[in-house]
Order: structure tokens, then C-alpha cells, then sequence
């Protein structure tokens, strides 16, 4: 499932909070890559191994040639498998984030690099692992109770993100194929 970074996340239904996308990538559309330093990826590891959201399959990273499941080894030394769950990291000024647990891999074998308020929120959000146990389960028992006009409308809501998301992608698909540069619309020297 690909969402645009920053969007407002709307995978999964009946969360009071707000919170934003990061991180659901698919090989279909182009995401940003550079380093991180060793303090994120050591963030990342922490809230990887808080997972909400459990799916009952998995998902497998579709920028990997192989239909390898992703995995990581906790500091527990336990092995955990990637693509069945979410993370969340809240930002000190409030903002929330939704990513896939597979952001581990993405940011260690794909060189993604998160928003920079993603990289802050998973920073603050690992600093205090109690602590951050203690608001996801606030988070995660403050959830609306599901109605079925309310998911039929929210199902539908999802399918047309999906639909802009997949034209956008066609469309600069096209643009790169006839020789014009997407950020500019102009022909190609």
C-alpha cells in the first residue's frame, strides 16, 4: 500500500488522532534517499520493536528482487519479521506518525530517508520506551467504535487515494517516457 510522506494516514480506520504518513513506499513511485545517523536507525529499531497495528499476512518489500520477508533481531536477540504491523512516533510538538514496520528496511536496504519531522518524532518518541509503551496503548484504546456506513465511506475514501496516487505515478511515468521533466514540464535539453 503507498501512501505520500506527510499525507494524512488513513490505512486503518477509527483512530481519534490524527497522525501523518511516512514511509509506505512501493516501487512504483520514486522516494527520497541519503544517511541517517546511527541515533535514527538505533530510534527505528526501539519502535520497530513496539509494533500496533498487527496485521493478520504479511506484506513483502516490492523494491527487493526477492520475495525474502525482512526481518530484524531486537536487543532481546529475538527475531521478528517485517510487513505485518505499523509503528507510531510522536512528535514533542504533538504531530503523529504512521509508517509500516518494513521502514527499518527501507531505510537500511533501500537508502530511504524520512521527512526530517519523522526522523525528529522517531528520535523524541525512542528516547523514553516506558514511556512510549504508555501513549501507544492510550492510542490504541482511544479508537472509535466501527459503524458500517462509516467504514463502507471510509473503504470508498482509501480506494480513491489509491486511484489519485496510481494516476499521479502513470502520469509521470508518461511525462518521463515523452522527455519532459515532471518538476518543470518542460522539454528535456
Amino acid at each position: 500500500m503507498y501512501f505520500p510522506d506527510l499525507t494524512p494516514y488513513r490505512y486503518f480506520w477509527g483512530f481519534r488522532q490524527p497522525a501523518r504518513n511516512c514511509g509506505w513506499l512501493d516501487a512504483r513511485h520514486d522516494f527520497a534517499v541519503g544517511p541517517v545517523t546511527d541515533d535514527f536507525l538505533a530510534a527505528l529499531r526501539v519502535l520497530t520493536a513496539m509494533p500496533v497495528v498487527r496485521a493478520l499476512g504479511f506484506h513483502v518489500c516490492n523494491l527487493c528482487a526477492t520475495d525474502a520477508r525482512p526481518g530484524f533481531t531486537d536487543e532481546r536477540g529475538v527475531r521478528q519479521l517485517l510487513g505485518s504491523a505499523e509503528i507510531r512516533a510522536f512528535h514533542p510538538r504533538g504531530a503523529l506518525f504512521a509508517a509500516p514496520n518494513l521502514l527499518l528496511h527501507y531505510v537500511e536496504a533501500h537508502g530511504y530517508r524520512p521527512p526530517d519531522v519523522f526522523i525528529e518524532a522517531a528520535l523524541h518518541s525512542a528516547r523514553d520506551p516506558a514511556a512510549h509503551a504508555v501513549r501507544l496503548r492510550d492510542y490504541e484504546a482511544d479508537r472509535q467504535p466501527a459503524d458500517e456506513a462509516s467504514l463502507i465511506a471510509w473503504d470508498e475514501e482509501l480506494e480513491a487515494d489509491q486511484r489519485r496516487y496510481a494516476a499521479a505515478a502513470s502520469e509521470a511515468a508518461s511525462s518521463e517516457a515523452s522527455g519532459i521533466r515532471a518538476d518543470s514540464r518542460e522539454p528535456e535539453r
